[in-house]
């Protein structure tokens, strides 16, 4: 449980900065 508690993190942490970037971006226009 600790390796895969460890790749959640960083595909969450990456996605969820990608989402707002997307949404930030298409907010923006």
């Amino acid at each position: 449980p600790v390796r895969p508690a460890k790749t959640p993190t960083i595909i969450g942490v990456q996605r969820e900065r990608v989402f707002v970037d997307c949404n930030g971006f298409e907010l923006d226009e």
